[in-house]
C-alpha cells in the first residue's frame, strides 16, 4: 500500500474486515457522532460499498489508511490531485479537528 492518501475512486478492503471492497468518495471526512450536535473530528476516507455504492448516508463507512488492507485499484490521478497527496498531512493538521480512530468513533 502507497504512503500517500489515496484518490478518490480508489477501491480497498480493510484490515479485520470481511474483504469487502469499498470505493472511497471523500477524504478528510468531518464526523458528528449520532445524536451530537458538534463535529467529533475527522476520518482520511469515507467509502461506499462496491458495486451497490451510495444506497443510504446511513451506509457510509469511515476509516483511516492504517485501516486499509489491500488496495484492489487506484482512482484517477492528475497534477492536482498528485498535490493534494503532498499536503494532506499539513491540510488536515491546519483544519482544527482530531484525527478520529476506529475504535473509538
Amino acid at each position: 500500500m502507497q504512503d500517500k492518501i489515496l484518490p478518490i475512486g480508489s477501491v480497498v478492503s480493510l484490515q479485520d474486515g470481511d474483504g469487502t471492497p469499498l470505493v472511497i468518495v471523500s477524504r478528510a471526512a468531518l464526523y458528528k457522532k449520532p445524536g451530537d450536535s458538534e463535529i467529533s473530528g475527522y476520518f482520511d476516507y469515507c467509502a461506499v460499498v462496491h458495486p451497490q455504492g451510495l444506497q443510504d448516508p446511513n451506509d457510509m463507512l469511515f476509516f483511516n489508511h492504517e485501516n486499509i488492507d489491500e488496495v484492489y485499484t487506484l482512482g484517477y490521478r492528475d497534477n492536482e490531485e498528485l498535490a493534494f497527496e503532498d499536503n494532506y498531512a499539513e491540510l488536515v493538521e491546519s483544519s482544527g479537528y482530531p484525527k478520529l480512530s476506529v475504535d473509538n468513533d
